[in-house]
């Protein structure tokens, strides 16, 4: 009888392993949606599905239906609200039996980049950071999806009619992005992720790395940058910014990322 039990310990821990493995985060269970979410950048209608992450810095909810996965992002920190206008952001979505997709939004810009440099490096916060918040939001009108090896498939507009719905809004202080992923029972799509309620999906939301070949480099604007022209201009015609110039402390850089395993709520169970 013992044997009998350590043999089913054994296939349960397998089992376990074979589904977390990897995640550094427990499974979390992502709650029912009865037509409550609507994608607008505000996070009235999340109530209490929002969970926060990294000692509080940002928080993260989910909630779907049988038809799409809603995801919410929301961050009061200041780093991290520039880090993921600026330099972008990626949400991963690895199904249990499906394919793994990234939708890009928003897209790095690096001039974006260049100005905003002395906002990253200030410790203040004032009426004029929040007006540039705006302003890049403002700019964010397109998203693209890539595949596994970060090869983009599709570029969407916000205003797309291919079942995906983002929405990005700053109010009181506070970033909010909202992304809606249609499902596989989604027969209005083009483009759906393959899972289904109840199922296990590995999310993996992460801005972008910051790439600039010049920061730290010795090396002449423009030498490692395909996009620059000789004499330190870019292709718009603009200098770039110099090593020395408005400097970016490297921990400020550094990307953040967020990995979960959600499991996709089933209001048939």
């Amino acid at each position: 009888m013992k044997s009998i039990s350590k043999i089913i310990t054994v296939l349960l821990l397998s089992a376990a392993g074979f589904f977390f493995g990897g995640c550094s985060s427990s499974a979390l269970l992502s709650d029912w949606d009865n037509n409550q979410i609507y994608i607008d950048g505000i996070q009235n209608d999340w109530g209490k599905s929002i969970k926060l992450a990294d000692n509080g810095k940002f928080g993260v909810g989910f909630k779907n239906n049988e038809k799409n996965l809603f995801i919410l992002f929301a961050a009061s920190d200041r780093e991290i609200i520039f880090k993921t206008l600026i330099m972008g952001m990626t949400i991963w979505l690895e199904p249990e039996d499906g394919e793994k997709i990234g939708i890009k939004f928003p897209l790095s810009n690096r001039e974006e980049l260049r100005r905003a440099m002395p906002q990253l490096n200030s410790d203040r916060n004032n009426i004029d950071e929040a007006l540039r918040i705006e302003q890049l939001l403002n700019s964010k009108g397109d998203f693209s999806i890539v595949n596994e090896d970060d090869f983009t498939r599709y570029l969407f507009s916000v205003s797309n009619s291919v079942g995906f719905k983002i929405a990005a809004g700053f109010s009181m202080g506070q970033f909010v992005y909202e992304l809606q992923v249609p499902l596989a029972y989604n027969r209005n799509s083009e483009i759906v992720v393959d899972a289904v309620p109840g199922q296990m999906m590995n999310v993996t939301i992460q801005t972008n790395k910051f790439e600039m070949a010049d920061r730290d480099s010795g090396s002449r604007p423009g030498m490692n940058n395909p996009g620059m022209q000789p004499g330190g201009r870019g292709m718009d015609g603009q200098r770039s910014a110099g090593k020395g110039r408005n400097p970016v402390p490297k921990n400020k850089m550094e990307p953040l990322e967020y990995e979960v395993l959600i499991q996709l709520a089933n209001n048939k169970i």
